[in-house]
């Protein structure tokens, strides 16, 4: 928080853009680490960060009101899938 904080009052930005900037800055130290470990939660961050900004930004598309449809996407995260109705029909994902 005091990080977001601190980039929304020296870069005089929004909340969303501090969220991005701040979440990327973690997600990438992650996949770059030498622990497996680490390289493995970045995903863990990238869903928080999708979390944040929903309720940030209500014009951000949720998947709880798709109609019927095969939806195609970048990643599949963990919430995200919680989120999909019985309309998505089917999923294709290159990561997730």
């Amino acid at each position: 928080m005091d990080e977001l904080i601190q980039v929304i009052e020296t870069e005089k930005i929004t909340p969303i853009k501090a969220v991005e900037i701040v979440f990327d800055k973690y997600i990438n130290l992650m996949k770059d680490a030498s622990s497996e470990y680490l390289k493995q939660r970045y995903v863990d961050f990238l869903d928080v960060k999708r979390r944040v900004l929903l309720n940030l930004n209500k014009e951000i598309t949720s998947f709880k009101n798709l109609s019927e449809c095969i939806l195609i996407i970048d990643e599949l995260l963990p919430s995200s899938l919680a989120e999909i109705t019985p309309n998505v029909k089917g999923i294709i994902a290159r990561r997730g």
